[in-house]
């Protein structure tokens, strides 16, 4: 990266240059803004063919400032509101006004088929740019699946317009909307107020938008980094804090693994995400899964609700995991169900464990419980510097897997990975002391557990 744009605005043919700045990464862009490009493509020969059919009348056009009388003619039977756009167009490339005698015929036509030959990558997806699009919705559909083509999760702003109707005749409607676009993160910045264990779910958001922001990122969280730029916080301390860090991001490559390579094996599975906080993979399996229900307190679901939403997938519950009643809320008619329990176990209590097992157990007919669990020695002698001086105090550990069976007889261990795999990815000496036993030992755990009895 050699610059960085706050940010750049191309409109037609600019558009596609806009997007191309984006997507080679040289230059890092907040906020591109395509205005209502086509964005067409073609091959060199029908770049050429349409080219030397259209340019010598554009140029014709252009150079002497008159426009040919069967253009004249259609604007003259067009209606009001057509016209309106044909003058902004007009008054644009100076018709009636002398022309533009200076620009070549050359010059028009590299424009007019660079337009057309210039390709876009696929799914361009830039971790801290966002990409917004004034669609005019009268060029019709089409251009709206294109900018979705083109773009991963574009900001896309609809406009009952033609194509650049936006920018050629309504300038100040049009200064509004880039104003809102760029802005529109500042408006949108909220006070987060958290104490306790509520106060780990902005730390691990954070801990997520870091590691996607860097050059050689092990994950992709571009939700994440969206989020942590509409946060009023003080993350002073996250920064401070890299075991917290490296856990979260260990813990993060080797659960998505382990989810991603369940939901290949489980079709149509109920996915019950408990004490989710900000935890955004439920958009980022998006697919993959038939239900996505993400449970957690009132307090913390308030605070999630600000930043993100329903889909017509995935669900919110505003309920402890300890409150049976949570089970009500959730579209079960005996389908496959997965159970994620993230970065919550070492905050509770053992009877807390129980009863949350317990729950499960009693509700659903075929279940699998991915939990991730801290070993006592960690619990006993480690303190995470980010959130020191807040309510939340690591509790409970477990040394392993057959351990955690016997305090929940109901469910049978299948499974059991060290975040080592995952701190192998960030840190190459752990292929080394991470065959020392002592060091995997200490290490938290994801345990996958089944219901006794689910077939």
């Amino acid at each position: 990266m050699v610059g960085e744009l706050k940010q750049a605005y191309g409109c037609s043919l600019g558009g596609s240059f806009v997007s191309l700045l984006i997507q080679r990464k040289r230059i890092h862009i907040d906020h591109g803004i395509i205005g209502s490009s086509d964005m067409d493509e073609a091959g060199s020969f029908m770049a050429k063919l349409q080219s030397s059919i259209i340019v010598p009348i554009m140029y014709k056009m252009v150079h002497t400032g008159k426009l040919p009388k069967f253009m004249q003619k259609k604007i003259n039977e067009a209606d009001e509101s057509r016209k309106k756009l044909i003058d902004g167009f007009v008054n644009m490339f100076g018709i009636d006004k002398g022309g533009s005698p200076w620009i070549t015929k050359q010059s028009i036509y590299n424009q007019f088929y660079s337009d057309l030959v210039t390709k876009v990558q696929h799914g361009i997806d830039v971790p801290g740019t966002t990409i917004h699009v004034f669609y005019a919705t009268k060029m019709g559909k089409k251009y709206e699946k294109r900018y979705c083509t083109y773009f991963k999760n574009p900001d896309i702003r609809r406009h009952n317009m033609q194509h650049e109707e936006l920018f050629c005749c309504h300038s100040a409607e049009w200064v509004e909307e880039v104003k809102k676009s760029v802005e529109g993160d500042k408006q949108m910045k909220e006070k987060v107020n958290v104490t306790g264990v509520p106060e780990t779910m902005v730390q691990t958001l954070y801990a997520r938008a870091k590691e996607t922001r860097k050059k050689n990122a092990k994950i992709n969280d571009e939700i994440a980094v969206e989020l942590v730029k509409k946060l009023d916080y003080d993350f002073s301390k996250a920064d401070k804090d890299n075991a917290m860090t490296y856990g979260v991001i260990a813990r993060t490559i080797v659960l998505d693994r382990m989810v991603e390579q369940y939901l290949k094996k489980h079709a149509n599975t109920v996915v019950i995400n408990i004490a989710c906080g900000l935890d955004t993979r439920g958009y980022r399996m998006k697919g993959k899964y038939l239900r996505w229900y993400n449970v957690d307190l009132p307090e913390t679901m308030k605070i999630r609700s600000q930043f993100l939403t329903e889909t017509d997938s995935v669900y919110q519950i505003a309920k402890s995991a300890m409150d049976d009643s949570y089970i009500d809320d959730i579209d079960y008619h005996g389908e496959n169900v997965l159970v994620i329990i993230e970065g919550l176990t070492m905050y509770l209590c053992e009877k807390d464990i129980r009863k949350m097992f317990s729950i499960i157990e009693k509700s659903f007919q075929k279940v699998t419980v991915m939990v991730e669990t801290m070993s006592p020695f960690v619990v006993k002698h480690v303190k995470e510097k980010s959130i020191e001086g807040s309510n939340a105090k690591f509790i409970w550990g477990v040394k392993n897997g057959k351990e955690l069976q016997r305090i929940i007889p109901a469910f049978s261990v299948r499974q059991e990975v060290s975040l080592v795999e995952g701190m192998k990815e960030l840190m190459s000496i752990y292929h080394v002391i991470g065959r020392i036993p002592a060091v995997r030992n200490i290490s938290n755990k994801i345990i996958v557990l089944e219901k006794r009895g689910r077939y």
